[in-house]
């Protein structure tokens, strides 16, 4: 058994770009949140591990807590990081970050956006206000946590092997947390069952490194079910308070938000997740005057970071749900409301971001309502059931953004045989990267896919290309592998031009072959050019996506926030069974802004899974705390949505031929779709059951809408007996 105390040389902190978590919390200081650890076992068993756990005493001094949002900004209220001196608010100790943004001509303070409210009816605008709330959602990948570390002998590091999104982050962790150098730890990303932002904090592997280094023995650590839903992050949970005027036309002129994301115990992304929530918030719309505040907030509470959607599935929800309310209030259709107030090339974004290309918001709108035949209405009543429409239109920045480094830097080598080699520290854990790396590459060079080898993940091997996140991989990394390989073309051509006779510039290849185009006959295959290289061809051409956002204005919140945008529209229909609770959907349109399609079933893969991990959050993900213990902790309690919940679903993937070529955006003009269909749903559904539920008063305003809250709306509404 260790403790704190045992740590070799480290700080005995992990995290993110903020190290707050202790590995082992030292005797004298306080845990933050249920499931710090204190002390560590190892043993050749299991079940010797857990009896000696079970035999460690531990005694706390209970101290007070605070479980939400709101009581934590409180002055008074109980500090959970009181070690922390250097406060973003000394009269709320317990910010995180805030971050604020406005926009508009004479807006430049609250009382200027006040005065436009005050104003609003002598301009003849009406003002519509609304409240929403999400709860905590977990990724809930099939895969627990687990990690396995071995030492080296011959090279004395130790070597962990773990289902991470970023091995050099997992690197750093290791080598800080417990005193090493870089050379003194490989991190190698196992295959992962799972991630969504959930392997971004670091769980399992600082464990067995630590057992590793100490003992120089193979360690492995397995998660139960219920340790991986009580004690890792989760999506925040917000509470939002929105308030628009918007003119008898349906034009919006003037928003104003205020969002509390619950970042739990501690820091993970939530100042980076804060930020994009503020940036997201004004949706996929032009609006003259806005006034957007948003407050990431320690609690004791589970740990709150990365989860697909980072910071917009939560937010778009209250703002998809808070146009609804403002379309049902003013009588506004949902589909022409969103469409006159939709960005467009020229548009300014609430950060003040001037878009001149890649905006297919209304192509993404109009496709939808086109393919779900918006003007045929759905409300109807059968028997028990009671039917309606809803929709969602969403926006979502790729990459870090605001001018944060986001680089890719792989290596591509062709070897003797023929083979072409991929280094990339990028993970692959199920969203294709490795497949989109191989088809880019084979496609510039000219190559079959089996020519092509991929290697990934390994803190030694492979270059550092940035973390696993942001649906970033196919923009950055993907186009910097499309860079790269061109300009290796380039030298294959110029090698081949002696063996055809011929001019480099007359060559063409494909499938393996380089040729004279204007004598086809007159060929050489690859691997045959590879054979008769003199020395080693390999090239590395980086893609700097930094170049194209900037940081934010420190008072306005203005600047080129994130860079490029996708856009995307999900129309629903849902079903609300008035005896019962049970809700169904019955019609599901998706449509996609993906600038370029790579692999057509991929993009349908992302779009159909993301939505379905929307569906949980809606309808049946509820993670219910007690005082910070997350009680439904295992699939029983914490309700997946299964196959039969999802209706087929029509993919519309919407390209962009004008990005074809442009450095900002992907390969031949791609852009990242791995978050964005998870981000729709939600809201979408939602309004589809106030639709279905208006002629009873219901209104619901908060996810997720488990059959127990439908049962209880039926019931206050005098539908269903108690």
């Amino acid at each position: 058994m260790w403790t704190a105390a045992d740590i070799p040389g480290g700080d005995n902190y992990v995290g993110m770009l903020v190290r707050d978590q202790r590995i082992l919390v030292p005797v004298g200081e306080s845990v933050k949140a249920v499931g710090d650890a204190v002390a560590l076992v190892a043993a050749e068993t299991l079940e010797r591990a857990r009896a000696g756990a079970a035999a460690v005493e531990v005694r706390y001094d209970v101290l007070p807590g605070v479980f939400d949002a709101a009581s934590a900004l409180e002055p008074d209220a109980p500090v959970v990081h009181p070690e922390i001196r250097d406060s973003v608010d000394p009269k709320r100790r317990n910010l995180i970050h805030k971050q604020h943004i406005h926009k508009g001509n004479g807006i430049d303070s609250q009382q200027d956006i006040e005065r436009l409210f005050a104003t609003a009816s002598q301009r003849g605008w009406r003002v519509v206000e609304g409240t929403f709330g999400t709860g905590f959602q977990d990724h809930a990948p099939l895969e627990p946590e687990v990690a396995l570390a071995e030492w080296d002998v011959e090279q004395e590091k130790v070597v962990v092997y773990a289902p991470v999104q970023h091995v050099f982050f997992g690197r750093r962790n290791v080598r800080d947390g417990i005193g090493l150098g870089n050379k003194q730890v490989r991190i190698i990303g196992s295959v992962v069952g799972g991630a969504y932002g959930k392997r971004e904090d670091p769980y399992a592997y600082p464990y067995c490194a630590l057992a590793t280094w100490l003992t120089k023995r193979p360690t492995r650590m397995l998660w139960t079910r219920e340790e991986t839903l009580q004690y890792t992050q989760k999506r925040h949970a917000i509470e939002a308070n929105m308030r628009a005027a918007v003119d008898a036309g349906g034009k919006i002129q003037v928003f104003q938000a205020r969002i509390l994301l619950d970042g739990g115990a501690y820091r993970s992304w939530s100042k980076e997740i804060s930020t994009k929530s503020a940036v997201m918030c004004s949706g996929p719309y032009e609006i003259p005057n806005a006034w957007i505040d948003t407050y990431g907030v320690y609690t004791n509470n589970p740990l709150c970071g990365a989860c697909r959607g980072f910071g917009t599935a939560n937010t778009m929800f209250a703002t998809e749900s808070f146009w609804d309310l403002v379309c049902d209030t003013c009588g506004f259709d949902k589909i022409e409301f969103r469409r006159q107030n939709s960005l467009r090339k020229g548009s300014d974004t609430a950060t003040m971001h001037r878009f001149d290309k890649g905006v297919r918001n209304l192509e993404c709108l109009d496709a939808a309502a086109q393919e779900y035949d918006w003007g045929r209405t759905r409300r109807r009543r059968e028997g028990d059931w009671v039917y309606g429409s809803g929709i969602a239109t969403i926006w979502y920045g790729n990459g870090f953004g605001r001018g944060v480094r986001d680089e890719g830097h792989p290596i591509l080598e062709v070897k003797p045989d023929g083979k072409l080699h991929i280094w990339a520290s990028s993970v692959d854990y199920g969203q294709g990267s490795n497949t989109v790396f191989t088809q880019v590459a084979a496609d510039v060079l000219g190559l079959r896919p089996d020519q092509v080898v991929v290697h990934t993940a390994d803190s030694d091997l492979t270059p550092n290309c940035g973390s696993t996140v942001a649906s970033r991989v196919t923009v950055v990394v993907g186009k910097a592998v499309d860079l790269t390989a061109r300009a290796l073309r380039e030298d294959l051509m110029a090698a081949a031009a002696k063996h055809l006779d011929a001019a480099p510039k007359e060559l063409d290849c494909e499938g393996g072959a380089i040729w004279v185009r204007r004598s086809p006959e007159r060929r050489v295959a690859f691997a045959e050019v590879a054979a008769r290289l003199t020395e080693p061809l390999m090239r590395q051409v980086p893609k700097l996506n930094q170049e194209f956002s900037s940081p934010l204005d420190p008072v306005t919140g203005a600047g080129k926030a994130y860079w490029p945008y996708v856009f995307g529209t999900h129309i629903v229909t849902a079903g609300v069974n008035l005896k019962t609770g049970a809700v169904k959907l019955t019609e599901y349109v998706a449509a996609h802004d993906v600038g370029k399609v790579i692999n057509p079933q991929s993009c349908r893969g992302q779009v159909i899974g993301g939505a379905a991990m929307g569906v949980g959050y809606a309808l049946t993900e509820e993670l219910q705390l007690d005082r910070g213990r997350v009680i439904s902790d295992n699939f029983d309690d914490y309700v997946l949505p299964r196959s039969t919940d999802l209706p087929d679903m029509q993919v519309i993937l919407v390209e962009d031929p004008e990005l074809d070529g442009d450095p900002a955006f992907g390969p031949n003009g791609a852009k990242g779709i791995g978050e964005p269909p998870t981000i729709a749903p939600a809201p979408a559904i939602v309004s589809a059951l106030n639709d279905a539920l208006r002629d009873f008063g219901i209104r619901f305003s908060r996810i997720p809408v488990t059959r127990k809250r439908v049962r209880a709306a039926l019931v206050e509404a005098g539908v269903m007996q108690k």
